[in-house]
C-alpha cells in the first residue's frame, strides 16, 4: 500500500466510523486493509509519543521494531 492509499483508506474508515452513513460504506476498505491501517497509525502513535517524551530516533526505532515484530 503506497502514501496515496493508505492515506485515502485511513480517511475512508474514519468517515464511515464517524458518521455511520451508509454511503459511505462501499468505500470502507475492506478487513485485512483496515488491520493493517490500525497497526500503522499504532506505530506512528508511538513513535510520536516517544519521540515528544525526548527519546532519541535509535532508542525508539528498537523499541518499536521489538514490540512490533519489524
Amino acid at each position: 500500500m503506497n502514501k496515496d492509499e493508505f492515506l485515502t483508506h485511513t480517511k475512508n474508515a474514519r468517515n464511515y466510523y464517524t458518521h455511520y452513513d451508509k454511503h459511505l460504506e462501499k468505500k470502507l476498505p475492506d478487513f485485512h486493509t483496515l488491520a493493517s491501517i490500525t497497526n500503522k497509525l499504532n506505530l506512528l502513535m508511538y513513535y510520536f509519543i516517544f519521540n515528544e517524551l525526548g527519546f532519541d530516533d535509535d532508542w525508539i526505532l528498537g523499541k518499536l521494531c521489538r514490540k512490533f515484530r519489524l
